[in-house]
């Protein structure tokens, strides 16, 4: 851990509350590391040691609801996973907590000689105004442990047309499209943008951050997993939500779950292996391709794999047409 990154850490600590410092010291204390630890103590330790000592305190600045945004020059997901989130920020910014002063707003602490804490109506600086997902940190969590993956790091958002209007500009979409459309939108900044109007669909796009996206199958495809597992949850953990994508979900349902006789909650499971796909393991378009590729459609393998690569996008009559005696 750099001298700087320490200094930020205790910084932020210096800059809090009395009644959230104090809640803090204690957790820390609680979980047998102290706060206060200096860089003379921290040079003696190992690097092992050291990294659970950067972890533990991130954990417990997040449990106590401060969220960490940047540290010196290198983002905390880069070290912390998902205790920390990085997000496109001025650098100077190093936390983000509720404002116990006033509900819904929120404070920031800025690096600086002696951080301080600042009120902020907007700590993005976006000139809009945005609050907080609704059950952002259950919903995200229930995720993780649903399809095995590490908890999404995505800050989350409500935001209006506008701003969501804004980001679809950023990220190239047609000038014509409507923000209106939109109900969640996931940006290469890794933030989640979710229409103030829809909140219900928090869940749905927290899945999306989970990893069940088009980076690995086709659009249409993660886009009928992610609204089954939303449903699961749903169903399961009372998270608010509502269906979208009924044709793709018919597709999933009818034509695929089936042939890949995966049992009870088979779309949860195949949620998982799109989630998990990776590095030294077979691509989820092709493993699935190759589970479906039985019996009449044993030597449609190849029409399979196309139909289902991140390339087919939202397109799923090459599937279709693969699936067609």
């Amino acid at each position: 851990m750099r001298r700087r990154q320490l200094e930020d850490f205790v910084g932020i600590l210096a800059a809090l509350p009395d009644a959230l410092a104090i809640a803090v010291e204690d957790a820390a204390w609680a979980a047998d590391i102290d706060p206060h630890t200096d860089q003379d103590t921290l040079d003696d330790l190992d690097e092992k040691a050291v990294v659970h000592w950067g972890e533990t305190f991130a954990e417990v600045l997040n449990n106590a609801g401060v969220r960490l945004i940047y540290v010196a020059s290198t983002p905390l997901t880069d070290l912390y996973g998902a205790f920390c989130y990085s997000v496109e920020a001025p650098q100077d910014v190093l936390a983000v907590l509720p404002d116990p002063d006033a509900p819904g707003a929120q404070m920031v602490v800025y690096r600086g000689a002696a951080p301080k804490l600042h009120r902020v109506a907007n700590p993005r600086g976006r000139g809009q105004r945005t609050s907080a997902c609704p059950n952002e940190d259950p919903i995200r969590h229930a995720v993780a442990e649903l399809l095995g993956v590490p908890a999404p790091t995505a800050a989350c958002r409500l935001v209006g047309p506008a701003e969501m209007k804004k980001a679809l500009d950023e990220h190239d979409w047609p000038a014509n499209t409507d923000p209106n459309t939109f109900y969640g939108f996931h940006t290469d900044d890794n933030e989640i943008l979710v229409a103030r109007k829809a909140p219900w669909s928090v869940l749905h796009e927290e899945v999306h951050a989970a990893l069940v996206d088009d980076r690995d199958v086709a659009r249409w495809l993660c886009e009928a997993l992610t609204e089954e597992v939303s449903e699961y949850l749903h169903e399961t953990k009372g998270f608010d939500w509502r269906p979208t994508y009924p044709e793709q979900r018919r597709i999933l349902n009818q034509e695929i779950l089936p042939r890949l006789r995966l049992g009870e909650n088979g779309a949860v499971k195949l949620a998982r292996v799109v989630a998990q796909g990776g590095e030294g393991k077979m691509r989820p378009d092709r493993r699935i391709a190759r589970g479906l590729a039985r019996g009449r459609l044993r030597r449609r393998k190849r029409a399979l794999e196309r139909a289902l690569h991140t390339r087919a996008g939202d397109d799923m009559n090459p599937f279709i047409e693969a699936i067609t005696p």
